[in-house]
């Protein structure tokens, strides 16, 4: 258990608020978690200038698979001014361009409980470097803020300043 454990495995009960997971259900979430984590990194590995999208986004759902879980939904690997949530078809050769700013999204599934993790790879530019940095340095003021009962405005307002503060402009949505 524990009080951390316990405060990030909550789920939505009825009207009437949270009701807390049960140790195997938290079990379930952790690994989840933990092969959705390893998964993302595997694919960072593998972003490199004229690799294929279609390639590195099988590899990463069958890391998911031969870990004994599931892909929560397509890998997703957008590059450049594709914000976010571009999976490649079957037949997509869209292929990592010498520079670029790569997302890599990916959820893995055990027994229907879900994660879903995502990283920015930059190739090729200092400037866009600095942009992968301020998405890091978003996600760890989150980190540092998050506690049960605080206000989700709250950590927007911390996210929002680790971008700010890197000289980049959050996107409103």
């Amino acid at each position: 258990g524990g009080y951390r454990r316990k405060a990030l495995a909550c789920k939505i009960g009825s009207r009437k608020g949270l009701a807390l997971l049960g140790d195997d259900e938290v079990e379930k979430l952790v690994r989840a978690g933990r092969v959705a984590a390893e998964a993302r990194e595997l694919g960072a590995s593998l972003v490199k200038p004229g690799a294929s999208a279609r390639e590195i986004c099988d590899e990463v759902e069958g890391y998911i698979t031969r870990k004994g879980a599931s892909p929560a939904f397509p890998c997703n690997f957008s590059v450049n001014e594709v914000a976010a949530h571009y999976t490649p078809g079957p037949d997509d050769d869209v292929r990592v361009p010498s520079t670029a700013i790569v997302k890599i999204d990916v959820g893995a599934s055990v027994d229907g409980y879900l994660s879903d993790t995502a990283a920015s790879v930059a190739i090729g530019s200092s400037e866009l470097q600095a942009l992968a940095d301020s998405a890091r340095a978003a996600l760890n003021a989150a980190r540092a803020v998050m506690a049960p009962g605080v206000r989700v405005l709250d950590i927007g307002r911390q996210i929002e300043g680790a971008i700010k503060s890197m000289g980049f402009k959050p996107i409103k949505n």
